[in-house]
């Protein structure tokens, strides 16, 4: 639709709007594609992302409004806005819901989730044992494209015939940055408590916020499976576990919300945690 594969990279735009405005929006939109001439040449297709953070949307909000019932203001192109909400406030935002151009996508919740890993295990023919099917749902973080990846993945691992079977084993072996030996190593680490070898493993490991993101699901998945999978012994027993949940929710949280460096949030969370896993050991 956008040219043949030579012409592909000059139609599309990407555009970040934490740095743009409407009228580059706009410009981007209008703009002949690189070749210009026939028609297909012409056609572009600009992606916006984070694009609730756009600054002066005016122009790009009034050539949208004003655009003809049916029509486009920018001819044969398309224009993608992707968004973490839709503000209800704002006029540009009511006009995009009452002619029907917004779709919401919602994360998976947790429910849900068993019932897709058991729908898309089926769908390629394969078995998974129940281990892998909750280490499978928290690695998705509620993405059923990423859950879909997985399931590939671990299928081919164990074989990639029917009726093969996923365990914890094939998931621990093929998952992507979440999950490396070395991830697992940082789980044990925190786990039994070895603030050097904890914090050593963070810094290799934890570079963006997704890095952060995947221990935190695998340590909660660890915390309510003690001792099963790649998952080590918990010191400090019961008590330091729950505490650890607790700390877990809110590490989560701050990763999602604060913008602070990744690796510092992790670096504090191991601290914190041996150090409790320490302070119970001077008391018995």
């Amino acid at each position: 639709m956008f040219g043949d594969e030579q012409n592909l990279t000059f139609c599309v735009d990407r555009i970040d709007g934490a740095t743009a405005t409407g009228s580059d929006v706009l410009e981007a939109i209008q703009s002949m594609g690189l070749f210009g001439g026939a028609s297909d040449d012409r056609r572009r297709l600009v992606i916006v992302r984070e694009a609730q953070l756009l600054k002066e949307l005016d122009p790009l909000a009034d050539a949208a409004m004003n655009a003809g019932k049916g029509a486009s203001p920018w001819g044969d192109s398309l224009l993608l806005l992707v968004a973490e909400s839709i503000d209800g406030r704002r006029k540009f935002h009511q006009w995009l819901k009452k002619h029907d151009l917004t779709l919401e996508f919602k994360p998976a919740r947790d429910a849900e989730l068993a019932q897709w890993v058991a729908y898309l295990t089926r769908k390629c023919g394969a078995k998974v044992d129940a281990q892998a099917a909750q280490m499978l749902a928290v690695m998705s973080d509620g993405s059923l494209y990423r859950l879909a990846q997985e399931i590939e993945k671990a299928w081919l691992y164990a074989g990639g015939t029917a009726g093969a079977e996923i365990t914890a084993e094939h998931i621990s072996m093929i998952s992507t940055s979440q999950i490396t030996h070395e991830m697992i190593e940082l789980v044990r680490a925190v786990l039994e408590g070895k603030r050097t070898r904890g914090l050593l493993l963070s810094e290799k490991l934890i570079r963006a916020p997704e890095d952060a993101l995947g221990l935190v699901g695998f340590l909660t998945w660890a915390i309510k499976n003690p001792g099963r999978g790649f998952t080590g012994n918990i010191a400090g027993g019961a008590g330091r576990a729950r505490k650890m949940v607790h700390a877990l929710v809110e590490l989560d949280f701050r990763l999602k919300s604060s913008g602070l460096d990744a690796n510092a949030l992790v670096e504090q969370f191991v601290i914190e945690q041996t150090a409790l896993c320490l302070r119970s050991e001077s008391a018995t």
